[in-house]
């Protein structure tokens, strides 16, 4: 295999975003470096690969967007599962693959923090998140004492409520616009983007290329204001 080979291979997958395709690239990569320590073969063949991601290449939801999934995921018969993971990726900003590892024993509600272990980070260092008292009014109703937050068959139930919220193929779901969105409201919140960086996991330099348009302090005062609530038009 060399990499010809793999770049025929990751240009043979439907057009999409930029990032998922570098995340596709990444995982080959991770795989190969493995074979590689083994001395099954002699290179990695992703190495000299390069996925540019357009600066554009970010979308965020506004407001209406963020409450209707919430909306949703309460009338929803997985609300259980799918109200602590969204609400957690909205107003926390936590990767998708962090949210879906995290157990409820990693949130504590007197320090008001979220423990992402280093095992289920991106860049496989641990950080404490801290809590607004936004998130922390989604999460009370559903605490547990211990046990995974998302469990088995959860991409399913996502996608269920996904698709509830107006999602389809002709309006797809835009990948990470959760995490997109938490982090241009926290920057919006606390104006501290070393802070924010820190918390997101990830650097400054990402804040500062990504999320520089400003946000109306209206939609920031309602983001923040979100609360549970009753279902929306048309759900049971």
């Amino acid at each position: 295999v060399d990499q010809v080979a793999v770049t025929k291979f990751l240009d043979s997958f439907p057009r999409g975003a930029a990032r998922t395709a570098k995340n596709r690239c990444a995982l080959l990569s991770a795989f190969f470096s493995f074979c590689r320590s083994r001395q099954w073969i002699a290179a990695n063949p992703c190495a000299g690969i390069r996925i540019k991601i357009p600066r554009h290449d970010v979308v965020e939801l506004d407001v209406d967007q963020v409450e209707r999934l919430l909306r949703c995921a309460e009338a929803s018969e997985y609300h259980e599962r799918l109200v602590p993971y969204i609400s957690i990726c909205a107003f926390a900003g936590l990767r998708p693959f962090e949210a879906r590892q995290l157990d409820w024993s990693n949130i504590d509600f007197q320090t008001q923090h979220i423990f992402v272990t280093a095992s289920s980070s991106k860049r496989r260092e641990s950080r404490y998140v801290t809590m607004e008292s936004t998130l922390t009014r989604w999460l009370r109703p559903y605490v547990k004492l211990g046990g995974r937050i998302c469990g088995s068959n959860f991409r399913r139930q996502l996608d269920s409520v996904i698709k509830a919220a107006g999602y389809s193929a002709k309006n797809p779901w835009p990948q990470d616009s959760l995490r997109h969105t938490a982090a241009s409201m926290l920057l919006a919140l606390k104006r501290d983007r070393a802070l924010v960086a820190h918390e997101l996991g990830t650097s400054i330099e990402v804040l500062r290329r990504f999320y520089i348009a400003p946000i109306p302090k209206s939609e920031v005062q309602r983001f923040w204001s979100l609360s549970p609530g009753s279902a929306p038009n048309g759900q049971s």
